[in-house]
């Protein structure tokens, strides 16, 4: 058993939330033009790209996003959203045990509601999945999840993009698990599956 609830709150997933660079030009004191220079800037970027097998393995997580209300996913593995063509991806063989929170529990009223919770996703696996990713021999069991948004046991949104599919296979919402939320959509496996496009592939 891998227990990441030993991180507490620093673990936020795989593929978690960092940086992205811009580039910008910086100019000395009468300079003409200046000279490229990378930064951070104030944009976050979550998106795990590649296969993964536990080979069997349980994942124990007590993940809290509730801190941060520009954080928009809670999830193992945070979004996934790699959609270039010809590039698909398996996600297999793990059990997933713990809980996961994106609501502020101690706030005086915890209700969420209309544009405010719409783009936050909740789940044990993935938060926005858009693109063709295949999830197989997935359990989930003895879980608490939270969501002030969308939230679902497997992922919490699934928005299609043309010509990709998505598959769900002997994945299983075991027992002594709850889903709950307080503004958005809530499924067993996923929570909602929105259009991203006009010609967009099924589930």
């Amino acid at each position: 058993e891998y227990d990441m609830s030993v991180y507490g709150r620093g673990f936020r997933g795989l593929g978690a939330s960092y940086g992205m660079f811009e580039s910008i030009m910086v100019k000395g004191a009468g300079e003409a033009s200046g000279v490229p220079v990378d930064r951070l800037n104030d944009t976050f970027y979550s998106d795990f790209r590649a296969n993964f097998h536990g080979n069997g393995a349980v994942i124990h997580m007590e993940t809290d996003r509730s801190y941060d209300d520009g954080i928009h996913t809670a999830a193992l593995f945070n979004d996934l959203l790699d959609t270039t063509t010809g590039r698909s991806y398996t996600m297999s063989g793990f059990t997933v045990t713990g809980s996961v929170s994106s609501v502020n529990k101690n706030a005086s009223v915890v209700t969420d509601s209309g544009n405010d919770s719409y783009a936050n996703r909740t789940a044990a696996v993935a938060g926005l999945v858009r693109g063709p990713w295949t999830f197989e021999n997935i359990t989930v069991k003895d879980m608490l999840i939270e969501a002030k948004g969308n939230a679902g046991g497997i992922t919490a949104w699934i928005e299609p993009v043309s010509g990709q599919t998505y598959t769900f296979k002997e994945c299983v919402i075991g027992e002594n698990t709850r889903i709950d939320t307080y503004g958005g959509s809530v499924g067993g496996v996923a929570g909602v599956i929105t259009q991203h496009d006009s010609n967009a592939a099924g589930v």
